[in-house]
Order: structure tokens, then C-alpha cells, then sequence
């Protein structure tokens, strides 16, 4: 982990001691990115949220969505997303949800194998679920699919344009009060304490993992596909319930 100290490192948190514990170490700054020195210069290689910790072993995410993305040979067309789920006694697990777009039962079998064998001798990691995902499932933007997103033996799938304009989404009390619901949730505050104003970011606290749980939860949970575009431009509550009024 990279650590920093200088006069111009904050002395820690005011009145929130064990805060400050957590983040100075010795007068040691953690910065939470991970990194290494050569020749006098330093290059971060990640964030230590997103190391994905397999039975002792450390990797992370965009290790195992590099080897799974050149079995497909998309070449960026076709992304891979990496994260790890709870697995009982073993600990974690990572599982891999890599875009499709062949829906034949035996060709997608053959392509998970060929990840898994692949994943296996390149990292030495011998399991990893799986789950196909639509294409275009797997965001550009390096957040990534969460372990609460995550339904084994399903795919992650967006609804196509054709079924949504069938539907008729035009915002109710019913998809105002899930859409609070999530919020509060994913945020963890009160739904009856949310206002329109309040910043998802700032006020809410919803990094960029939990955005994009943001996003399943209310395609799912309101039957609705939100684009990159769309949710590029919600950045407060308001934000969010005025996209499903204008839907």
C-alpha cells in the first residue's frame, strides 16, 4: 500500500479518533491505492478495495478480466468484470461475468471452460464462478459488478430498447417509493431523511461500486435499462427520481 507523510499531510480527523487510527499510521498516511517504486518512480497499480483476497492469495480484479477477455478475443469489445463472493468455510471465491453474445447452452459451456482453464494456468487460480452477461452488460467505466449483483446461474442482462418502449414506464407513487427504498439501501441513510439535493456521492456516500449496485437494483427492481449516458448524469436524488419521471 502507498503511504505518504510530509507538512502537507492532514494530522487526522477532528473529535473522530478511531478514524484517525485507521488512517495514520506513525504519522503515515495510507492512501488506500496499492503501487510499487522503480528508478525513483512511483506507479500505482490499484485501489486495496478492490483486491480480490482467494484463499490467502491476492489478485486483482482487472488480472483475471484481462486472461477471460483475451479467450474472447474482443479486443475491448467484449468486457469481463471480477469480483469475489462469500464461499463458505473456503472463504472467498472469485466469480467472472463476462459479456456473450451467443445464447447456445453448449458453446457457452465451452467458452466458460476455456476461461477457467485459462484463469487457471496463467494466475494459478483453478475455480472462479461464472455468469454470461448480455452484451454491453459489463459498464466501459472501471466500476465494477458487486458481490450483491451477483445470482449464480443467472445471466446479468439488460432489457433491449424494443420491450422497454412496450411497456410504458411512466413514474408512479409505487417506483417513486421502491426508487427511495433502494436509495436508502444502497445508502445506508434513512428513506424518510432523503432529499432531492442531497449528492449521491457527497451526502450519500455511494461509491463507485455501490452506483453501479445503484443501477442493477433499480433496472431490476423497477423494470427499467438505464444507459451509461443516463446514469452518467445522476448525481443527486433528484437527479435519479426525475429520470424515472421523464420515462
Amino acid at each position: 500500500e502507498v503511504q505518504i507523510r510530509g507538512p502537507g499531510v492532514f494530522g487526522g480527523y477532528l473529535h473522530e479518533p478511531e478514524a484517525t487510527a485507521a488512517t495514520l499510521r506513525k504519522g503515515w498516511l495510507c492512501t488506500g491505492d496499492l503501487g510499487f517504486l522503480d528508478a525513483g518512480e512511483l506507479y500505482l497499480t490499484g485501489r486495496t478495495k478492490d483486491l480480490l483476497i482467494i484463499r490467502g492469495h491476492n489478485f486483482m480484479p482487472h488480472e483475471l478480466e484481462w486472461v477471460a477477455e483475451g479467450v474472447t478475443g474482443g479486443g475491448g469489445a467484449v468486457r469481463a468484470g471480477a469480483f469475489s463472493v462469500a464461499a463458505g468455510p473456503t472463504g472467498e471465491e472469485a466469480v467472472l461475468v463476462v459479456e456473450a453474445h451467443d445464447v447456445d447452452a453448449a458453446r457457452l459451456g465451452a467458452l466458460g471452460r476455456e476461461i477457467r482453464d485459462s484463469v487457471g494456468r496463467s494466475l494459478s487460480l483453478k475455480r472462479q464462478g461464472q455468469a454470461p452477461a448480455a452484451p454491453r452488460a459489463v459498464p466501459a467505466r472501471r466500476a465494477r459488478p458487486t458481490r450483491g449483483a451477483w445470482r449464480p446461474g443467472r445471466w446479468f442482462r439488460r432489457p433491449h430498447a424494443a420491450q422497454r418502449e412496450s411497456r410504458g414506464h411512466a413514474m408512479t407513487d409505487d417506483n417513486r417509493v421502491k426508487a427511495l427504498h433502494i436509495l436508502a439501501e444502497i445508502s445506508g441513510v434513512d428513506r424518510d431523511e432523503l432529499e432531492p439535493g442531497m449528492s449521491l456521492a457527497g451526502d450519500l456516500g455511494i461509491d463507485s461500486p455501490r452506483a453501479l449496485q445503484l443501477l442493477v437494483d433499480l433496472e431490476e427492481g423497477l423494470d427499467i435499462e438505464i444507459s451509461d449516458e443516463d446514469a452518467a448524469r445522476m448525481d443527486t436524488v433528484g437527479d435519479v427520481l426525475r429520470f424515472l419521471e421523464a420515462r
